[in-house]
C-alpha cells in the first residue's frame, strides 16, 4: 500500500510517497527456500532408488 502527500517528518514539512508492506510478507511473496530444497532432495532421492 502506498501514501502521497504533504506531510512531517522529523521536524521537516516534506511531500512524497512513502509504501507500507503487510507484517506477514514484508514485500517478499517468494516461497520459502526450505521448500524448494526439500522437493529437490526427494526428486534426487527418487531417481537414485529407481535407476539403480
Amino acid at each position: 500500500m502506498s501514501h502521497c502527500g504533504k506531510f512531517y517528518y522529523e521536524d521537516r514539512y516534506v511531500s512524497g510517497c512513502l509504501q507500507s508492506c503487510s507484517d506477514a510478507d514484508a514485500c517478499n511473496s517468494t516461497r520459502p527456500i526450505f521448500l524448494s530444497s526439500y522437493i529437490f532432495f526427494i526428486m534426487i532421492l527418487f531417481l537414485l532408488i529407481f535407476t539403480s
